[in-house]
């Protein structure tokens, strides 16, 4: 299509010299208003002007099935639902539904979707940079400011330095400070050239810990999935973590979790934080509006 308007728009210009015609200008298109035209405008049916696309893959936030997870093709071939396969933390069974989703970029907003910003926080870029020597719980908010206390997969995507010894970051939800549904990476004391994973829901002393492959160095980004699948008579945390290699554990406990934060934890890390995205999983329900901000 846009081939052929450029065509048109030559052939247009001809004839105005051969006729001695008024110049003809081309008017781009722009369907959905946001001030940037069709043919750069990389989400076309959402209105973007910021044409923020975190995951790089050519399709803008605002229309991205998967915004932290490259997926150009868009592609929701194992159940229709709302989220790509790429992201999807039930591929195979529909009812996942976009509750938040939050790229840190306008610091005038920080406070409304997770409290007051805690000592150490900046924005650079269109991110934020969070920086502390002792354990920072950010828990997600909705529009009223009440924190949303269901249980919620979710995905985060930061870029950290090496992580300082002992060290930690995690997407958690029905979680407070110290405990609920955790997967993190972090480093040990004693482990200089290694980080680990793990992944637990309950107390910290049933976590499973995993080692990575090789060094860690600076990571351009770094990928945590996390969810949970309530199953009867326990709750069993389901982790992916993309480190230079993709790592998968699962860890859980017998019973159910109370209710508890959804966000991320950090602990003695200076981190870059670029999105994380809530989903819930509600089949046969029809979503809700999400939180985007």
């Amino acid at each position: 299509m846009d081939v052929v308007r450029v065509a048109a728009f030559l052939l247009l210009v001809g004839c105005n010299q051969v006729f001695g015609l008024e110049s003809t200008e081309l008017v781009e298109f722009d369907d959905d208003g946001d001030g940037v035209g069709n043919v750069e405008d990389n989400c076309r049916t959402v209105g973007n002007p910021g044409q923020i696309d975190r995951d790089g893959d050519g399709v803008g936030d605002s229309c991205d099935n998967c915004p932290l997870a490259p997926n150009t093709d868009q592609a929701a071939i194992g159940d229709g639902d709302a989220l790509g396969d790429a992201c999807d933390p039930h591929p195979d069974q529909s009812g996942d539904c976009v509750v938040l989703y939050d790229t840190f970029s306008e610091p005038e907003r920080f406070a409304e979707g997770w409290g007051a910003p805690p000592a150490g926080t900046s924005h650079v870029d269109g991110h934020a940079r969070l920086d502390t020597g002792s354990r920072l719980a950010l828990f997600a908010r909705g529009n009223d400011g009440a924190m949303l206390t269901d249980q919620y997969d979710v995905e985060l995507l930061v870029s950290i330095a090496a992580p300082r010894f002992g060290g930690r970051i995690g997407a958690v939800t029905s979680a407070t400070p110290q405990s609920g549904s955790w997967c993190s990476l972090f480093t040990a004391d004693n482990e200089r050239d290694r980080a680990r994973v793990s992944a637990f829901a309950g107390p910290s002393d049933t976590t499973l810990r995993f080692l990575t492959s090789g060094s860690h160095g600076p990571l351009a980004s770094l990928r945590l999935e996390h969810h949970i699948d309530q199953i009867i008579g326990s709750a069993r945390t389901y982790c992916r973590v993309d480190y230079g290699i993709a790592l998968g554990i699962t860890g859980g406990i017998d019973g159910t979790l109370p209710a508890g934060g959804s966000g991320l934890v950090i602990e003695s890390l200076a981190a870059d934080i670029y999105g994380i995205a809530l989903t819930s999983f509600e089949p046969g329900a029809t979503c809700g509006e999400p939180i985007i901000r």
